[in-house]
């Protein structure tokens, strides 16, 4: 059947690409975790690396070549400057962060204090001119004041000079 489809027409059982099969490390088995052989890899490298090559090497020779007396000094020496660089470095640099912080807060506190100031101003104001606000106090006498006071006409306009120029309203007879 397979001799009856064209060459340029791929079979239906085969994928279009073929990929090379996956390689799997040796430790995805049934019996070793990864994780585990992580570890004992680890600890086999580290005692390989520090295990004693020669009898001449014994931890007493070795700690007294660790200690000679002059890279004691040079290695006191070294730390001492790299330990006032490191103080120099990090003064400046967090003095440099702290007074941003600093502006940043003086700046955030006058514009409330401003904000404050304006809010305390608007209540003055408020405040004298109780006088003309209506309350439950005085709402009877303002209703009495508004029913018995002439009507008021908005009907006008404002010329150039803002003069108000009011309508003449027209007479009954025309």
């Amino acid at each position: 059947m397979s001799s009856l489809v064209p060459r340029f027409v791929r079979s239906a059982r085969k994928p279009a690409v073929r990929r090379n099969p996956r390689i799997y490390p040796p430790t995805k088995g049934i019996f070793v975790l990864t994780c585990d052989f992580q570890a004992n890899f680890c600890v086999h490298l580290l005692r390989t690396t520090f295990a004693l090559k020669s009898p001449e090497s014994s931890p007493e020779i070795v700690s007294e070549q660790a200690f000679d007396p002059s890279l004691v000094l040079i290695n006191d020496e070294w730390n001492r400057e790299t330990k006032k660089l490191r103080e120099e470095y990090f003064v400046s640099h967090f003095s440099e962060k702290i007074m941003e912080h600093l502006t940043k807060r003086q700046d955030y506190d006058d514009k409330e204090n401003a904000r404050v100031e304006k809010l305390k101003e608007k209540m003055l104001s408020m405040l004298e001119g109780a006088d003309r606000m209506i309350t439950i106090e005085n709402i009877d006498s303002r209703l009495d004041e508004v029913m018995h006071s002439q009507p008021l006409d908005f009907n006008y306009a404002i010329d150039n000079s803002g003069r108000p120029v009011k309508s003449s309203k027209p007479s009954a007879d025309s």
